[in-house]
């Protein structure tokens, strides 16, 4: 939804303001990286996507045209930072999905930042928190 609605501005600017499709450098940190493919997609001769961590889960191993690929843009750099083969693991991924694709550190946790497992229990429990805090608070 996202991803179509951003594309439709973007077709609308190129419409009714001549701007050119190679303007557009979009830029997507995880599920946003996906979006901006779909966007991408429904541009012809987009100019650039960023993908910054692009989301894996759901997205990994399946169809290009459901997720980034370097046919999305002109050009598609992408940075991988939590990428690993399973939700416990990483909630990036570490298969290619632009012209260039750069992996710091290997793809995989980064340092100073809390590993995966630790990021969904501390995800879970502000989930929880807010949810006790909104049935008690009058």
């Amino acid at each position: 939804m996202v991803g179509a609605e951003v594309a439709l501005f973007i077709n609308y600017l190129i419409k009714q303001h001549g701007s050119k499709p190679t303007d557009f450098h979009i830029i997507g940190h995880s599920l946003g990286s996906q979006a901006a493919g779909y966007a991408g997609s429904r541009v012809p001769g987009l100019g650039r996507i960023t993908g910054l961590d692009p989301a894996g889960p759901s997205f990994e191993n399946t169809d290009p045209r459901v997720r980034l690929d370097p046919t999305d843009a002109l050009f598609i750099d992408v940075i991988h930072t939590d990428g690993a083969n399973n939700l416990l693991l990483g909630l990036g991924t570490l298969q290619r999905m632009g012209h260039a694709d750069f992996y710091p550190n290997g793809g995989m946790d980064q340092p100073g930042c809390p590993k995966t497992p630790g990021k969904i229990i501390n995800l879970i429990l502000q989930l929880g928190t807010m949810n006790i805090e909104g049935m008690t608070i009058r």
